[in-house]
């Protein structure tokens, strides 16, 4: 996120766990990240601009059980959701 979507400012992150869950909200001044539901291919991580970001958004939405991107008025805040 920080290399790919934040623009400028402070990124907050805030965390929280009980025995069944564990939810962490990143936000930061930028673009919403991407969790792209199919792996880009070798030629949109190399050719486009965003392809390094397009890649890290897969591999996090299959690592995290539930994940969630959204920005208004420049400011954007993803979700991760992990089962315990």
């Amino acid at each position: 996120m920080a290399e790919n979507c934040w623009r400028t400012g402070p990124i907050i992150l805030d965390a929280s766990f009980d025995e069944f869950n564990l939810d962490v909200r990143v936000s930061y001044q930028g673009e919403a990240l991407e969790f792209p539901d199919r792996r880009p291919s070798i030629e949109q991580i190399r050719d486009s601009d965003n392809g390094v970001g397009l890649l890290a958004g897969f591999m996090l939405r299959r690592n995290a059980d539930r994940v969630r991107s959204d920005a208004k008025d420049g400011q954007a805040l993803v979700h991760f959701h992990f089962d315990h």
